[in-house]
């Protein structure tokens, strides 16, 4: 394919000391951003105050856990849709995993922020930054397997494309909320958000199934 490299004199096939703690390191930082998103949510109830009235106070928090279980679960299945394409890996794709996981394990924090907002455009925007390097992140990860050919040879290459694009679709609605965030204030950026499901119905019309890569 026009613009491609060869194929980096450091890449190597998969190995179990290597590959397979690769994966088992990504899983355990998938897993374990997951499981911090539970920590965000407390019900905090003062003296005669209602249980009713208290748990209204939390519908925030629960909004926030939700989102970030939901995107952070699309990165996880886009992430091992990706390992499984693969047929070898090198230094800098290890690197730019890394590189990779440090964002995923980092959304807890602006998932935490985002759930006591009260209305404030500070919060959705630090929220929709993170989601938006975590998705351009994700959508790296595509690209350099690519260039460098580092997927298996039978890979459809509209799949490749299909993926790259789902992880963008991700990064282009979260960026696209921060202007309207400052502009229209942080509900009207929340609910663009849900934009990310008609943009992946397009993307599966245009390019087919991702399904194609076995789990």
């Amino acid at each position: 394919m026009a613009g491609e490299h060869p194929p980096s004199s450091s890449a190597s096939a998969p190995t179990p000391s290597t590959w397979g703690r690769v994966e088992t390191l990504s899983d355990g930082v998938f897993a374990i951003a997951l499981t911090l998103l539970t920590l965000n949510v407390r019900l905090d109830r003062a003296p005669h105050e209602t249980f009713a009235h208290a748990f209204r106070q939390t519908l925030p928090q629960l909004f926030a856990y939700a989102l970030s279980f939901a995107v952070i679960s699309l990165f996880w299945i886009g992430h091992h849709r990706l390992f499984a394409a693969l047929a070898s890996i090198d230094d800098r794709m290890v690197f730019a995993n890394f590189a990779y996981l440090a964002i995923v394990a980092l959304i807890p924090f602006p998932s935490q922020v985002l759930g006591s907002n009260d209305g404030d455009a500070g919060p959705v925007i630090l929220y929709a930054a993170a989601l938006t390097l975590a998705g351009l992140a994700s959508a790296f990860l595509w690209e350099y397997a690519r260039r460098r050919r580092l997927f298996d040879p039978d890979t459809p290459s509209s799949l490749v494309l299909h993926a790259e694009w789902r992880a963008l679709s991700i990064a282009i609605v979260f960026v696209l909320s921060i202007p309207i965030a400052v502009s229209l204030g942080a509900n009207w950026a929340e609910w663009t958000w849900i934009l990310i499901a008609p943009f992946r119905l397009v993307l599966r019309r245009r390019f087919g199934s991702v399904r194609e890569v076995s789990w």
